[in-house]
C-alpha cells in the first residue's frame, strides 16, 4: 500500500480507518483534499466575526470498490440542517423549470389523481407545488424545518424528517 492510499483511507482520528458509507468497502482513495473548511450553511452574526470559526478537512474520497464520492461524518446532519439557508424557490427560473418537469413527466408516465409523488430533500415546495396543482398526492421528505414549513405553507404536505429506512417504510 502507498503512502497516499494508506493516508486515504485513515479518519482525522489517528487509528480509525473510513469505510465506504455506501457499501462498507475499506479502500477509500483520496480524489480532493480542499484543507480546512467552515461548515456549509451557516452565517456569522457580526459578533461571531471577531471569533474563531469551526472548520473541518474538506477531504473528498472515492470508494474503490462502489465508486461513491464521500466526505467522512464529521457534522451530523441535525447540524447542517437545523436553519437551512437555501431556498430553491429564490430561482424563478428554477421553479419554472419544475413546473416543465412536472408537466412532461406526468404526461410521459401518465401521472393523475390516482398517482402518489414522493420527493427526498424537496426543500421548500418548489417541485412538488405543480404536482399538488394537478390534483396528485404527495409527500415532500425534508430536514430542514425552516424550509419544509414554507413548503406546508404553500400547500404542500411535507414531513420534516431524514431519509432512513424507517422514514422509508412509514410513507
Amino acid at each position: 500500500m502507498t503512502a497516499l492510499s494508506d493516508r486515504s483511507t485513515r479518519s482525522t482520528t489517528p487509528g480509525t480507518v473510513l469505510r465506504c458509507r455506501l457499501c462498507g468497502g475499506g479502500t477509500l482513495r483520496s480524489f480532493v483534499d480542499l484543507g480546512a473548511t467552515p461548515p456549509c450553511e451557516r452565517f456569522l452574526t457580526a459578533a461571531q466575526l471577531e471569533e474563531p470559526e469551526p472548520t473541518y478537512p474538506l477531504h473528498v474520497r472515492v470508494c474503490e470498490n462502489c465508486l461513491l464520492a464521500q466526505l467522512p461524518p464529521l457534522i451530523t446532519p441535525e447540524d447542517t440542517f437545523r436553519d437551512y439557508a437555501y431556498f430553491s424557490s429564490y430561482s424563478g427560473s428554477w421553479v419554472r423549470h419544475a413546473e416543465r418537469f412536472v408537466e412532461e413527466a406526468s404526461n410521459r408516465l401518465g401521472l393523475g389523481s390516482d398517482s402518489f409523488v414522493v420527493e427526498v430533500a424537496s426543500n421548500d415546495g418548489y417541485l412538488l407545488q405543480h404536482v399538488v396543482a394537478r390534483g396528485m398526492r404527495c409527500l415532500g421528505i425534508e430536514p430542514s424545518v425552516n424550509v419544509g414549513e414554507t413548503a406546508r405553507v404553500l400547500g404542500v404536505p411535507t414531513l420534516t424528517a431524514f431519509l432512513t429506512s424507517e422514514t422509508g417504510a412509514a410513507v
